[in-house]
């Protein structure tokens, strides 16, 4: 698999500026792999965050809906809830 790179410009304030160019005298990397690092390090870490919440929701509601089903008074309020929704418009049919 290639790894091909790409140019990217970023516009940073003076004072972030000298703040990443200390940084990197520091670490001893030039300002090119020290941004590349930082970027690359959030990717990593906040990419995938909306399957991760996705995931924890669809696991959540699951675990909800098996506590209700579990438990049959809560079956039943459940029936009475929608016992009812055929009387309610649905937003985008004919009838509404």
């Amino acid at each position: 698999m290639e790894n091909s790179k790409k140019k990217l410009q970023v516009r940073l304030s003076d004072y972030n500026q000298q703040r990443i160019e200390e940084m990197a005298e520091r670490y001893g990397m030039t300002l090119n792999s020290l941004v590349a690092y930082i970027v690359g390090s959030w990717l990593d870490a906040n990419y995938d965050m909306k399957d991760r919440a996705n995931r924890v929701l669809k696991e959540s509601s699951e675990e909800i809906a098996q506590t209700i089903l579990a438990d049959p008074k809560m079956i039943q309020v459940m029936m009475e809830i929608f016992s009812g929704a055929e009387a309610l418009p649905i937003q985008g049919s004919k009838e509404s």
